[in-house]
């Protein structure tokens, strides 16, 4: 939690990972909806919760859980839509929120799903808000907006928002993005109260407000997908009060590189270019996946093996170009990793498709790849 006897200033604050909310953080929240005009009585008894805002002030409620806080966060929203504010373009509707967050799990890498936010901002206009991304000297940089909000929220939704955009990235890459919030406003007692709330570091008096991170995370594979995003997102953005997600396995992790680069035509990286890609030394790579009962050979060939029969399903690729899209020096030795795979050659297994009368389910060649967008911040014309 923030020290509130910190000195004001630029410096980065650690909130361990937080079980309980203070009494003192709940007040702060039910009061700014009360000058909103929304009954925090109303708020609590929407969550099924018996104490009002005077047993918080007389210290008869002293905490209550991070998972409670996020019921009482999501009673107080469902006042707000309640109220019909989002048609006045005063907040992103429930749905507009998860069509978002479907069209980003589609993404092959962390650096493609943030242009695609920052695409669909646009799209609405900058209504609810904008996002611009920006990478120098190995840092990248994610200017975000959230709102417009009422005045007394301001400061609640800029850092609510940040850190619950730097949770949803870190979510779908499965993995730890090293994110600093950066809050414009210098630090005061609010800030430092609402600050509290969430466990990330935070660094005040920055020149925007928003997350900076390793650029690299940019190339991180999006590792999740729709069932998981919808799971997700019966919790999420009311998560950001609670313990992270667990992450995901190094193993998933590297198939979902594996086929981001495949889908989105890139050669096959090896392990030097997976270890660079993680952080890591090969050695340390090959014995992550040791304890996971896997191996980087096993892992690639799972892979090409799915892509293989998926693309072997329709006519839009020949054998050939199969074979150099999945990273191999000819048809022949595609043929043979095949046929040791299926027991079949890739030509006849397709053959063997036509002639059950199976429909091809298979995507468009440059739907299946990416080629027909790729990644904007680096390629588009």
């Amino acid at each position: 939690m923030l020290d509130p006897a910190r000195s004001e200033g630029s410096h980065a604050a650690m909130a361990e990972p937080m079980r309980n909310m203070s009494a003192e953080q709940l007040i702060l929240l039910l009061e700014k909806a009360e000058e909103l005009g929304i009954s925090s009585r109303e708020i609590l008894r929407d969550a099924r919760y018996s104490f009002t805002l005077d047993d918080l002030h007389g210290r008869r409620v002293r905490h209550v859980t991070a998972v409670d806080f996020s019921r009482i966060c999501q009673s107080y929203m469902a006042r707000i839509r309640g109220r019909g504010w989002q048609g006045r373009g005063r907040l992103l509707s429930r749905e507009d929120l998860n069509l978002m967050c479907h069209a980003l799990v589609t993404s092959l890498t962390l650096g493609e799903a943030v242009e695609r936010q920052a695409r669909m901002y646009e799209l609405l206009e900058r209504r609810h808000g904008w996002i611009a991304l920006t990478e120098s000297d190995g840092v990248a940089s994610i200017q975000l907006q959230v709102g417009p909000a009422e005045k007394c929220w301001e400061r609640f939704f800029a850092l609510a928002g940040c850190v619950g955009f730097a949770r949803l990235l870190e979510w779908m890459i499965g993995g730890d993005m090293v994110a600093t919030i950066m809050v414009k406003e210098p630090e005061n007692r609010e800030l430092q109260l609402i600050a509290s709330m969430f466990s990330a570091p935070i660094l005040f008096g920055q020149a925007f407000d928003g997350l900076t991170f390793p650029s690299d995370r940019l190339d991180r594979p999006v590792v999740r997908n729709g069932l998981e995003m919808r799971e997700f997102l019966k919790v999420h953005p009311f998560d950001i009060y609670a313990e992270q997600q667990p992450r995901v396995s190094l193993s998933v992790q590297v198939a979902a590189a594996y086929r981001g680069a495949i889908m989105g035509g890139k050669p096959v990286p090896d392990v030097v270019a997976l270890a660079r890609n993680f952080g890591m030394s090969a050695a340390t790579i090959r014995r992550h996946l040791d304890q996971e009962g896997s191996t980087v050979r096993v892992i690639k060939d799972s892979v090409r093996h799915r892509i293989a029969l998926e693309l072997l399903e329709n006519d839009f690729l020949h054998v050939e170009q199969i074979a150099t899209m999945l990273g191999f020096s000819c048809a022949n030795a595609f043929a043979r990793a095949f046929f040791e795979w299926q027991g079949d050659r890739p030509s006849a297994y397709r053959r063997r498709l036509k002639d059950r009368g199976r429909p091809a389910d298979g995507m468009s060649y440059a739907c299946a790849t990416g080629l027909s967008s790729g990644r904007v911040r680096a390629t588009a014309h």
